[in-house]
């Protein structure tokens, strides 16, 4: 039997970042889930992290060649800001998962979910718009409540398509293999209808909820505690085909205050539904 030795490795140390000659210790506050990615497509690996506050900073190799020269800290960006993802916790992996040629972003959080980013840019240059639950089975990838997603691609199988790892706090390992066309529309998409995941959250307290339909149709947008009573009717009327935008202010329907936890957001149109999670802060 061969007697191999271990790898060694030197003492160790922190990543720094910042201009040659003035570097400090690249901090991004607690909860740091580094993935590491060649984001411009330059030849060179690049440093995205993700953090306690959800949010996912993004350090260019500028130097070129290794070590990496990290020097700047920059914020993904979505269609309203910074990307945060919903319950904070983000964890990143990207690659191609819709098969276009360009790769895409997963995000793992707290709660145990996945929301997956489709890069609406280029392979050099992503820009994404606003993230969506991933689905196993039409149904939303949930690891459990706290169940702190951290997911990795890969290609389990074999087959080309970019399969997920994903940890969780359970300290169990799940494995989704990738099906055909299976990101081929937003994970929380009916044939009617489409609900994006809630900006901010969490809210403090006003929160914006996006729809989309593809055909007018009667909606009924409520709120609703985790015992799955109603405690809001934010929408009941027709609306028209195309993206509508409602602001809720963190009241119910007699415009009471509404206490800090969690709530869901159910959504009806057409005879179909969707529902997320909105996370509310005092």
């Amino acid at each position: 039997m061969g007697t191999a030795e271990a790898p060694l490795f030197d003492t160790g140390g922190r990543v720094q970042v910042g201009p040659p000659g003035a570097k400090f210790d690249l901090m991004v506050g607690s909860r740091a889930t580094p993935c590491i990615v060649d984001w411009n497509e330059d030849g060179f690996y690049d440093l995205l992290v993700g953090a306690l506050d959800g949010k996912l900073r993004l350090y260019y190799n500028e130097g070129g060649g290794l070590p990496p020269d990290l020097r700047h800290t920059l914020f993904v960006a979505d269609a309203y800001g910074d990307l945060v993802v919903p319950y904070g916790y983000s964890s990143p992996t990207m690659a191609d998962f819709d098969g276009d040629g360009v790769k895409d972003l997963i995000v793992g959080n707290a709660e145990g979910e996945l929301y997956f980013y489709r890069n609406m840019g280029s392979q050099a240059a992503p820009a994404f718009i606003a993230g969506s639950r991933c689905e196993s089975l039409s149904q939303p990838i949930d690891l459990g409540v706290q169940g702190r997603a951290r997911p990795f691609a890969c290609d389990w199988d074999g087959d080309g398509r970019q399969d997920l790892l994903s940890g969780s706090s359970q300290g169990k390992v799940h494995l989704f293999i990738g099906l055909p066309n299976a990101v081929a529309a937003p994970p929380l998409a009916a044939a009617g209808l489409t609900l994006e995941a809630p900006w901010p959250n969490p809210a403090s307290p006003v929160s914006s909820l996006a729809f989309t339909l593809v055909r007018e149709a009667a909606v009924d947008l409520g709120v609703f505690d985790l015992r799955g009573r109603r405690l809001a009717t934010l929408l009941a009327e027709t609306r028209g085909a195309g993206r509508h935008v409602i602001r809720w202010q963190g009241l119910d329907d007699d415009g009471r205050v509404l206490a800090s936890g969690v709530y869901l957001l159910k959504l009806q149109a057409d005879g179909e539904q969707a529902s997320a999670k909105l996370l509310l802060r005092r």
